[in-house]
């Protein structure tokens, strides 16, 4: 039986499993699954269990977005976050359900907001995270005034945060009246904490050191009854979740190593050992590996929500498990503690995992560009791998979806760049869309990407790569675009297209570019500097550096650059593509989201008044209340209603479909 072309309405009945758990025991896997509701227009979240031989049945059901969830020590109860989207005021949850069946149980509900919670390893309290929102007036929905006294002060897809942060608060499972029993303070996140095994003390990550928006975070261990917390870490740049080993005399996370870096654009991240005691111990256990134990891989169904997972273990505490972004996917490897790594799924790329160190098994979800959102387990050296689910199986089997060929490619200055192209059937020559990617510190790879599938159904080839200054390759390639985010990825992304035309299966003389939030700098440059794509696309982007360092991230932007505006503002404008802006003449659509804090409406705005005003042809599509991550988790019609705009100009400036197909 032929199979059906993807459509732009498929996304509104994907069900996308997230945020996997494997029970204590291995019997049993646990994830929430993402589901939309045309109807409603709204994005809902449930959770969903496999037990061992068995199909995978509801674990929660209703129109609420519940995640967070986490086994019990003893495997007999889940621990999870609920939110009902809508409700007013706007209330967090946090629930217990037993994991033999029965209802969820609300052990709190709190005008404000959770992080996951961990389990004391005794089963009878658990530690989270909490923010409180700021008070409204008696009849309000909305605050008359907010106060701003901090440098990150908002943050895209929360807004305007609130005056209260992130703290680590202690709730007893069992009693009448479960209550937040307050475990930190001060004016500072934090987050993640993860008790001990002999369940004394917890391991948190804060940054408690100067300015604390300026810089990144450190792995701080406190009593688990509350107290003083130690400081372990001396703050060189970014860590990510810790994960302590099995006899409580070290911790595992993923972390900057060498010297003091801001993020991941030019440090690079090891696997860290790391000692409670304060004595700051941070040993690298992966020296000999130059890429990072992150999932740094995007696509538009998961986008970069488990970019950090804590490490796992197994029970003796001589392997660790983690993700690894190596040349256009993520692996999930073993490490043992004489250094040696090991890849145990290496055939797709791995979403996110959870290990169960008492029975020596991990669960993870894995990807690849034709067969997406997989269940699967295994031994931690990869043996006995079944697939426990697979949400998407009926869509997989109904529409055709293209594979595409890779393609290595060497630049003109000697760089390998690493890519791929996905065509349509039939002999061509297609046009083509050359999509740059954001970041720029993530890469493109062996993933299903949606929009990538639409645009080759409707007749495009489609060309996406990993210029320079992309994650996956090395901290070499990825630091090479410090201060100079445009020249060298021009170079790789026009290298890539001259690959692309070599291939005899594209049209050169009908080709477009599009790209967001670094993608759309880079789409910005790309145009500014040749006139060989017919029509451009530039979403969620970046004209002007000097407007980024105003963003949510813009103290990170400053940082990273070791410069601010009223500082270098040369170095500004040499980095903004609004400079040269002048040279375009190639069509430009702008897309831009009204409640964008990442990338704000005005970077969009600047480039297409400028355009206009120099007679240049431009035009901008504005979507009110939406946010950066639009095209991933945004308002369901608003997210068709993009790749419909996008689909409808390029058909007008690269020819219709009857032409295309």
């Amino acid at each position: 039986m032929s199979k059906r072309p993807v459509r732009i309405d498929d996304l509104l009945h994907f069900r996308i499993p997230f945020d996997v758990q494997i029970a204590p025991d291995g019997q049993s896997v646990l994830w929430s699954e993402r589901r939309i509701d045309s109807e409603k227009g709204k994005t809902f979240a449930n959770l969903v269990r496999a037990r061992t031989g068995d199909e995978p049945r509801p674990f929660t059901t209703g129109p609420t977005v519940d995640g967070g969830a986490r086994f019990s020590p003893d495997g007999r109860r889940v621990a999870f976050l609920r939110r009902v989207p809508g409700a007013t005021p706007a209330k967090h949850q946090l629930c217990v359900i037993p994991t033999d069946g029965g209802e969820a149980h609300v052990l709190l509900e709190e005008p404000g907001t959770f992080m996951p919670p961990a389990w004391s390893p005794d089963g009878r309290t658990v530690v989270l995270p909490y923010r409180a929102n700021d008070p409204l007036p008696e009849g309000d929905t909305e605050p008359l005034s907010i106060r701003v006294t901090r440098v990150h002060y908002k943050m895209d897809g929360q807004g305007y945060l609130p005056r209260d942060f992130f703290h680590l608060y202690r709730v007893e499972v069992d009693p009448p009246q479960p209550a937040l029993a307050r475990l930190t303070d001060g004016e500072w996140d934090d987050t993640d904490p993860a008790f001990s095994p002999d369940g004394t003390r917890v391991a948190f990550l804060s940054n408690r050191r100067g300015d604390h928006d300026l810089e990144n975070k450190d792995l701080f261990v406190l009593p688990a009854g509350g107290g003083a917390p130690v400081q372990c870490t001396l703050g060189r740049g970014e860590l990510f979740a810790p994960a302590w080993a099995p006899d409580g005399t070290w911790l595992a996370c993923a972390g900057a190593t060498g010297e003091k870096t801001i993020g991941l654009m030019r440090g690079r991240c090891d696997v860290l050992r790391v000692l409670p005691d304060g004595t700051h111990l941070e040993e690298s256990l992966t020296p000999q590996v130059d890429r990072n134990p992150l999932n740094l891989t995007i696509d538009d169904v998961w986008g970069l929500e488990h970019m950090g997972r804590a490490p796992g273990f197994s029970r003796d505490g001589r392997t660790l498990i983690f993700p690894l972004s190596d040349s256009g996917q993520t692996d999930l490897c073993a490490l043992d503690l004489g250094g040696t790594v090991r890849r145990i799924v290496f055939d797709r790329s791995v979403v996110t995992y959870s290990v169960a160190p008492a029975v020596g098994r991990v669960a993870f979800i894995t990807t690849s560009p034709t067969e997406p959102g997989k269940i699967e387990v295994a031994d931690l050296d990869g043996a006995n791998r079944t697939v426990v689910g697979w949400p998407f199986r009926a869509y997989c089997e109904e529409v055709e979806i293209r594979a595409p060929q890779e393609l290595a490619v060497q630049t003109p200055d000697g760089a390998a760049i690493g890519g791929w192209l996905l065509l349509p059937p039939g002999p061509g020559p297609f046009p083509m869309l050359l999509d740059i990617h954001g970041g720029p510190i993530v890469q493109f790879g062996r993933t299903f990407f949606l929009e990538h599938q639409i645009y080759c159904a409707r007749g495009y080839a489609v060309l996406y790569v990993n210029p320079r200054g992309s994650q996956g390759y090395g901290v070499e390639f990825a630091k090479v675009i410090h201060r100079d985010w445009g020249d060298k990825p021009y170079v790789d992304l026009m290298a890539a297209t001259d690959a692309a035309i070599a291939t005899g299966k594209i049209d050169a003389s009908r080709m477009g570019v599009m790209g967001g939030s670094y993608g759309g700098y880079m789409t910005n440059w790309v145009i500014a500097h040749t006139d060989r794509f017919k029509a451009a696309c530039t979403q969620r982007t970046v004209s002007h550096m000097e407007s980024l360092i105003w963003s949510d991230y813009g103290s990170y932007w400053g940082e990273e650059l070791e410069a601010w505006p009223w500082e270098d503002p040369a170095l500004f404008e040499r980095l903004s593509p609004l400079t040269y802006a002048k040279n375009i003449r190639t069509p430009v659509l702008i897309l831009q989201s009204l409640s964008d804090h990442r990338t704000p409406p005005d970077q969009g705005e600047r480039m297409y008044v400028m355009l206009r005003v120099l007679g240049k042809e431009a035009e901008m599509v504005l979507f009110p209340g939406s946010g950066h991550d639009l095209s991933r988790n945004g308002p369901p019609r608003q997210r068709i209603e993009r790749i419909q705009v996008i689909d409808e100009w390029f058909a007008r400036k690269l020819g219709p479909k009857e032409e295309r197909t």
